[in-house]
């Protein structure tokens, strides 16, 4: 199982390091307003959006399929995507 660490680097992007097995992979991921607003969270709540946000994408595509940068609002328009991310995130 991979372990994923989330830590803020500025207003809405994260840096997320997914070690998985003797693999580190690192990411850069942009939540956007309308994730927020979708999700109908405050910003304080962006790394544990992020946490669940690849718990989904890993789940749905797998960790190696994840781009070095991530908008989530990308991401967003999928279908039952901010659903699977309000379940997880809850």
């Amino acid at each position: 199982m991979a372990r994923v660490q989330v830590s803020s680097m500025s207003s809405g992007e994260f840096d997320v390091q997914v070690e998985n097995a003797n693999r580190v992979q690192t990411h850069r991921v942009v939540v956007g307003q309308g994730l927020l607003s979708d999700l109908g969270t405050p910003a304080a709540a962006g790394p544990q959006i992020v946490s669940a946000a690849f718990d989904v994408l890993a789940s749905e595509d797998g960790l190696s399929t994840i781009p070095p940068l991530v908008e989530l609002e990308t991401y967003r328009k999928r279908r039952g995507f901010v659903d699977e991310i309000r379940r997880r995130f809850a």
